[in-house]
Parts: C-alpha cells; sequence; structure tokens
C-alpha cells in the first residue's frame, strides 16, 4: 500500500483547486491517508505483517520527504 502520502496531491490539487481553500484541500488530504494507515495496522494479525506495514510507512514518509525537499529545492532555484 505504497503511495498513501503526499505524492498525489498535485493531481488531487487541480481537479478541486477552484472549490476548495489548498489547506482545506491538505487537511482532508492527511485525514484520509492517516485512515488509511489505521486501517492497515487495524487488519495485522502477525509481527511480520506489523513490520511490513511499518516498513510501508517509514517508505510513505521518505517520499513524502523527498517531495517537499523538491518543491523547497524549486522555490530557491536560481532563475535562468
Amino acid at each position: 500500500m505504497k503511495g498513501c502520502g503526499m505524492a498525489g496531491k498535485g493531481l488531487m490539487k487541480r481537479h478541486t483547486a477552484s472549490a476548495m481553500p489548498e489547506d482545506a484541500l491538505l487537511g482532508a488530504w492527511k485525514k484520509s491517508a492517516h485512515k488509511l494507515w489505521v486501517k492497515r495496522l487495524r487488519r495485522t494479525s502477525s509481527l511480520a505483517e506489523l513490520l511490513q506495514v511499518l516498513g510501508d510507512f517509514v517508505g510513505a514518509i521518505n517520499e513524502d520527504r523527498l517531495y517537499e525537499c523538491n518543491i523547497e529545492q524549486g522555490k530557491h532555484a536560481p532563475k535562468q
């Protein structure tokens, strides 16, 4: 269940940009992602499954951080 992070933010934002303020959209997106992770954790029935979910969660956090760093670098990139 990789990708429950913010990777799809840009796609979702394009479709609802005129209907919702960005802060409300981001809050809804985070809440939805949180619910997905909670459901995955509740479905685990063994240590192996729990470790897999934790590994996926850490991977999603790293993916989100990379996405955020790329955005920040774009803001501070020198103009040519």
